[in-house]
């Protein structure tokens, strides 16, 4: 049986470059082939690679379609008897002297990995729907109202730094803690903060200001200013609720996180478009990225690429493939199938993963509750970034060989 490796790029310098360090690295720790299908009309710079198949794409899609193009029609350009094909994105670097066990995977029809979201969180990036702003106007209303705090902490820490603000402080504890024994403090307190009629709250010779909850000495000084607990104060400036147990805060009426950008709008627009209903909403779809294949996945990528032809001609979809790609697993019936181990393609993704190394764990997205050494990882973003620590720990596995 052949194996082999191929990559589908063409078109803008960044992803040439991209798939020449792939290609450094591929080369470095796997003994297979390598295929490079290109449309070479397309580069300005060349492919660092002998074995390249060139083919003459339509003038009509632009370069990110053309590469899909290509990628989704991937049995046209090769020998389908008797070979599997693993198929590698340009920014997929092999990490591991035994990458070509992935040849040994078993598969039905077709074998991807898992992505590192559910499909409702890869939602937002497939459609020319309005989440993505939504949420980052989220987050960005979020971290501003984090940062007003932090201030006004930290004012309110200074503020409290004199003997009167620390005894005051004391008092105001004492009071919370003995109720019954400061009963009419209480009360005289309550009164005044809650009548209209009344700018000040008094405890002892002590006011509180209701605007800003600040208190004052007799001589009108700035004594102490306790500011409201913290998930408090955010959920009142927000809106948003903080969910303790998951650390971290969610609209209303919702139990997701509310700086993470998620919506249904791709599950309707399949829905719409290819009668196909993707459930639940939380499905968790395959990466496009790593994928075997041989002759017996002719008919899904066939079926996979005029959807993806199709989605091109759509203004409310984005230029991707992993919609086509989930709507083609449903047609198929592949949605229950097992997903081939992610550890063929470990998912770096610098805003959504919380990644760290270990030269003896390997990676971790957790804390290192769980950690893997992945022979292959795809860097979704800050590829090449030398000022990245992930990064450099990437390129220093290919250093030392």
């Amino acid at each position: 049986m052949k194996t082999a490796f191929v990559y589908a790029v063409c078109g803008n310098n960044e992803h040439i470059e991209t798939l020449n360090v792939s290609l450094q690295f591929l080369k470095k720790f796997s003994k297979s082939a390598i295929f490079v299908i290109t449309d070479s009309s397309r580069n300005n710079i060349a492919i660092q690679h002998d074995n390249i198949i060139d083919i003459k794409t339509d003038i009509e899609l632009d370069h990110h379609q053309a590469s899909i193009f290509l990628k989704t029609t991937l049995p046209r350009y090769l020998d389908m008897e008797d070979a599997v094909y693993c198929y590698i994105d340009s920014d997929v670097l092999a990490i591991s002297d035994d990458v070509d066990t992935i040849f040994a995977e078993r598969f039905q029809t077709i074998g991807f990995c898992p992505d590192n979201i559910s499909f409702d969180y890869f939602s937002p990036y497939a459609m020319n729907c309005k989440c993505l702003d939504v949420f980052t106007n989220n987050k960005k209303r979020l971290e501003n109202a984090i940062n007003d705090y932090n201030i006004i902490h930290q004012k309110w820490e200074n503020d409290c730094n004199n003997t009167e603000g620390i005894q005051l402080e004391k008092r105001i504890n004492e009071i919370k803690t003995e109720q019954l024994k400061n009963l009419f403090s209480i009360i005289r307190y309550t009164i005044q903060k809650s009548t209209p009629y009344f700018k000040t709250a008094r405890i002892g010779k002590y006011t509180q200001r209701k605007t800003d909850k600040a208190w004052f000495n007799k001589n009108g000084e700035k004594v102490l200013y306790p500011i409201e607990k913290y998930e408090n104060y955010i959920s009142r400036i927000t809106g948003f609720n903080y969910n303790s147990k998951n650390n971290y805060w969610t609209l209303p009426e919702s139990q997701y996180d509310a700086t993470k950008p998620r919506c249904v709008h791709l599950h309707d627009a399949i829905s719409k478009e290819f009668s196909v209903n993707i459930h639940p909403e939380n499905w968790q779809h395959p990466n496009g990225g790593v994928f075997l294949f041989n002759k017996f996945s002719i008919d899904f990528l066939e079926r996979w690429h005029s959807l993806t032809l199709e989605i091109f001609a759509m203004s409310d979809w984005k230029t991707r493939d992993q919609g086509t790609l989930a709507t083609a697993f449903w047609e198929f019936n592949l949605q229950q199938n097992d997903l081939l181990s992610e550890k063929y393609n470990y998912i770096i993704d610098y805003f959504c993963d919380n990644i760290d190394y270990d030269k003896d764990l390997g990676f971790s997205k957790n804390n290192f509750k769980t950690s893997i050494h992945p022979k292959m990882v795809h860097v979704f973003h800050r590829f090449g970034d030398k000022n990245w620590d992930i990064w450099n720990y990437i390129t220093s596995l290919i250093e030392k060989e």
